[in-house]
């Protein structure tokens, strides 16, 4: 083997090994992208869940004198879905 044909061939090699680490790095990268995703998707679910059982909180307490939302709960409603919309935006 010549002199020219064994640089070859550590060229060629030292190639493959950078397209594989490129290849290794990109599926990392992909699979991280996922996992965000899903937490962003928990955390969201997370949040509609909390609005929802705050809503009926409000709800409750309004209602046990006067059977009625009051002025401050129907604003604690009105604040919870303003803050629901921004967040969804």
């Amino acid at each position: 083997m010549t002199t020219v044909t064994v640089i070859m061939a550590v060229v060629i090699a030292v190639l493959i090994l950078f397209v594989v680490w490129l290849l290794v790095l990109l599926g990392k990268e992909s699979r991280a992208k996922k996992d965000a995703l899903k937490e962003l998707d928990e955390a969201r679910k997370a949040r509609e869940k909390a609005i929802r059982i705050a809503e009926e909180t409000i709800g409750n307490h309004a209602k046990i004198d006067t059977g009625r939302p009051s002025a401050d709960a129907r604003a604690g409603l009105d604040m919870l879905h303003k803050l629901s919309e921004q967040s969804k935006s």
